[in-house]
């Protein structure tokens, strides 16, 4: 049996008297710091000489100052099951309650109220929008027919390792042996700026060379029209050109009749035989499409110049394709020595060579404004400090009635998942709009395969984003502000 000292009682009666502490502990005959460690609960077990002072200097009777601590009983053989937690007792219940009561308290304050949801809302906006981006060129699958088969080959040097392009005889040669690797299919492009005219203005567009079966192999279709046939890669074939969407809305005025339209291309007549959408354009920021029919370089070994794209074989790995092409690479060298003396062949997956440039500007910038965030999460918590100060004597009242520093601690913390809730939707509704005015603010073309869209990712990061910020920016004003000294806050 051990005897409890009631703290909060002791500390109301003290706050009762006009007399200071210090002046309540000479009258009992305690240290101050001694009184004031039972006042505010830290030793709630006394000796009998320290109870008796309390007793004589309160003037409380000793169940009113003090309580029986029992030892429990031992367990029965048959237990019953205690009833069933209503909802309001349960800590889900008790959460609730909380966040209700917080919400009702942060609508009885609308400056301040205000003033941390857009201060949040700016910095949720920022990671909502640079997230979007990120996430459509580093996580989400490219615009293609499945994106995961497709790769990209290169010559790659024995000695120094560099990468380059391949020449058009050697890109024959490679589809003429693709039953021996782990390829499906392979086409090349080459891109250079073309002059096009539709008879009355000409424009300059960027244009592709390519082979025959290139839409084939990326799996796009066209939208009116169709793509280039086998035969029209040939030479003496039939001058034919393909559009990109964007190319005939924006120069063509969406004309529907476009398909079999002769239009000026690079000073000669072609026939438009197709037009492609505009998530299908490929080579990136390519707007006009011709075949390699007039390439200049058919014959040359050691021009290369194009660049390749090929679809693996399903269940193929890169590593088991790219060993497959070694013994090609083996027999080039040794039946063309002058163009292909040190020269292998090697894979990347089409998505690495795209984003391999862009993945360190793109974490670059997420690291920035993820900063930018923990800056205004800095800000709320400064104005959640402030507003603490002024909520003092309801802290202290709460701990006089009962409440522990775990509740008054979660009841502050559900303020601060209030303000993030309503952070994540003002952010999310500023971010949509700025993912839509993100490539005005960007000074280059954003690559067509770069699907910008506030999808359920983005969603999911931005309630992750806001959940966290709000636990970062609320614990240590919640922590601060039950370090009250219940005394001088009743006071």
């Amino acid at each position: 049996m051990r005897v409890k000292l009631k703290h909060r009682c002791l500390a109301r009666r003290l706050a009762e008297s006009p007399m200071s502490l210090n002046r309540w502990a000479q009258r009992m005959g305690l240290g101050r710091g001694h009184l004031s460690d039972l006042v505010n609960g830290k030793r709630v077990y006394v000796t009998g000489k320290t109870r008796q002072k309390l007793l004589d200097g309160t003037g409380l009777e000793f169940d009113e100052l003090f309580e029986v601590e029992h030892p429990p009983k031992p367990p029965q053989a048959n237990i019953q099951r205690p009833p069933r937690a209503r909802r309001g007792d349960s800590i889900m219940g008790s959460l609730w309650n909380d966040l209700r009561f917080a919400f009702r308290s942060l609508m009885g304050k609308p400056g301040f109220t205000t003033a941390a949801t857009l201060t949040l809302a700016v910095g949720i906006a920022a990671n909502t929008t640079l997230f979007s981006f990120v996430n459509s060129v580093l996580v989400k699958p490219l615009p293609y027919e499945n994106p995961n088969e497709l790769v990209s080959i290169y010559g790659a040097s024995e000695m120094s390792g560099r990468l380059d392009s391949l020449s058009y005889p050697d890109f024959v040669d490679l589809r003429a042996s693709l039953t021996k690797t782990g390829l499906a299919s392979i086409a090349v492009h080459d891109w250079e700026p073309f002059a096009v005219s539709d008879g009355e203005t000409a424009i300059r567009v960027g244009g592709g060379r390519v082979s025959a079966n290139l839409f084939d192999v990326i799996g796009v279709r066209a939208i009116l029209g169709r793509t280039f046939h086998a035969d029209e890669d040939e030479p003496g074939a039939d001058p034919v050109v393909v559009l990109s969407e964007q190319l005939w809305r924006s120069h063509f005025g969406e004309d529907p009749n476009i398909v079999g339209r002769t239009i000026i291309v690079n000073g000669s007549r072609r026939i438009v035989i197709g037009v492609i959408p505009a998530s299908g354009a490929f080579p990136e920021l390519t707007r006009i499409w011709t075949t390699l029919a007039d390439y200049p370089a058919r014959d040359a070994r050691a021009a290369h110049g194009l660049r390749s794209t090929a679809r693996l074989d399903p269940g193929t790995g890169l590593a088991a394709a790219r060993a497959s092409l070694q013994p090609i690479a083996a027999q080039l060298q040794e039946l063309y020595p002058d163009s292909n003396e040190d020269r292998g062949l090697t894979i990347l997956a089409l998505r690495d060579q795209y984003a391999g440039d862009m993945r360190v500007l793109s974490m670059t910038l997420l690291a920035v404004v993820a900063f930018v965030l923990l800056i205004v999460c800095a800000n709320v918590a400064n104005l959640l400090l402030a507003h603490g100060v002024s909520r003092g004597r309801e802290i202290a009242v709460r701990s006089a009635l009962g409440a522990s520093r775990a509740q008054l601690v979660r009841l502050l913390l559900s303020e601060s998942l209030v303000l993030g809730a309503m952070g994540c939707v003002s952010g999310l509704l500023v971010g949509y709009f700025g993912v839509r005015a993100l490539p005005l603010l960007i000074p280059v073309e954003i690559p067509a395969w770069v699907d910008q869209s506030v999808d359920l990712t983005v969603v999911l990061y931005t309630v992750f984003v806001s959940t966290l910020a709000a636990i970062v920016f609320g614990l240590a004003p919640a922590l601060t502000s039950v370090k009250t000294d219940l005394i001088s806050s009743l006071r």
